[in-house]
């Protein structure tokens, strides 16, 4: 159940790469392969289902903007359907995979999580300290990217790594997978501010041409990649559950006790 996080949040990705493709062409064959995608990713844990607003507040902006230009003959449709699409699929997953009367099931163990009050851990502040160079990697990349560059899709890492962490931030009890809401869009962002490092810092190199700021951005931003390296990645594998805990042990009812 755990590790279903991983490949979950990672096909979710996938599914922001069409939502990408589909702002670039406007073609709605994008919008539904963005919509199973986006189902499958849910289907297989219901952690990726933060990106399903994100994704859909950015298509309704972006075609209402196209609308209120001229260039649509509606601003809701491509929005509507990608929402549609996704709420049937996930309809028709749960029927035909879980059945409905099985749901609960699923959901039961995070409740039953949510009210311990035995598990002893350090605050969101003190557990995300390991990985705090990647998450300042991805802010000054996500500022390179769409302040310096103009580039609005990175809107979208930049508001779900922003969401996971309002999610996390009260959160408890926290484990290492829950951290992978934040770590995956922490990693798109830095990974295309590094991108416009290397574009723009390797012509100024050559032959002077980036401005002073884009080349103290790439710096910045290379820099902090080298640091992220050497700091974070190796952190990256300790759990952010300093103390192990047991089922045994745990102060909760024989019931909550079978369900986790």
């Amino acid at each position: 159940l755990v590790l279903k996080d991983y490949p979950a949040l990672s096909i979710a990705a996938i599914g922001m790469c069409a939502v990408f493709a589909w702002h670039t062409s406007k073609k709605w064959l994008y919008i539904v392969i963005a919509a199973v995608i986006m189902a499958f990713a849910v289907a297989i844990k219901f952690s990726a289902g933060v990106l399903l607003p994100i994704l859909f507040i950015g298509i309704f902006i972006e075609n209402f903007i196209s609308y209120r230009n001229g260039k649509q003959i509606s601003a809701f449709w491509p929005a509507l359907t990608f929402f549609g699409l996704v709420s049937v699929l996930l309809i028709a997953f749960a029927y035909q995979f879980i059945g409905f009367s099985n749901l609960y099931m699923l959901v039961s163990p995070h409740l039953a999580a949510t009210s311990l009050s035995s598990i002893k851990q350090d605050p969101f502040s003190v557990q995300i300290l390991p990985v705090l160079p990647l998450f300042l990697l991805a802010l000054i990349s996500a500022y390179y990217g769409v302040i310096a560059k103009k580039n609005t899709l990175m809107l979208y890492p930049a508001v779900w790594l922003l969401l996971g962490f309002s999610l996390l931030f009260n959160y408890q009890p926290l484990f290492t997978h829950h951290f992978f809401v934040i770590i995956l869009p922490a990693l798109i962002l830095s990974a295309s501010g590094i991108g416009y490092a290397a574009e723009d810092l390797w012509p100024a190199l050559r032959k002077g041409a980036a401005g002073p700021t884009s080349k103290l951005l790439a710096m910045i931003v290379l820099v902090g990649a080298f640091a992220t390296v050497a700091f974070s990645i190796p952190r990256l594998s300790v759990s952010y559950s300093p103390t192990p805990w047991k089922v045994s042990e745990m102060d909760v009812s024989s019931r909550k006790r079978k369900i986790i």
